[in-house]
């Protein structure tokens, strides 16, 4: 492992919950959208690994574009390769639902 990486877990309910500190290890509680952000200024690496064989399942554009407190626009948007003004009026829609 190398590099800044800084990890985050997405709720509907309680928003978006990230790490102002940048770990080695993270734990991340099954069955929530999570997400790892490079914050360095090279490549960075990290090993994942799943020990759950019931997934559950997840209303992901809901979680993502409709949590309160909002996820920053600028993570979507690198995430789904989109400018930040479609991210916004995605959000829109989705809080409107």
């Amino acid at each position: 492992m190398y590099g800044a990486v800084r990890p985050g877990c997405i709720n509907k309910l309680t928003g978006c919950a990230a790490s102002p500190v940048l770990y080695h290890a993270v734990h991340i509680p099954a069955r929530l959208v999570h997400f790892q952000q490079n914050r360095g200024h090279g490549p960075a690496a990290v090993i994942a690994a799943f020990n759950s064989q019931l997934q559950g399942t997840q209303a992901i554009a809901m979680t993502l574009f409709g949590a309160m407190p909002p996820v920053p626009s600028d993570i979507l948007a690198k995430a789904f390769r989109i400018d930040n003004g479609l991210v916004d009026a995605i959000k829109v829609v989705c809080v409107c639902a």
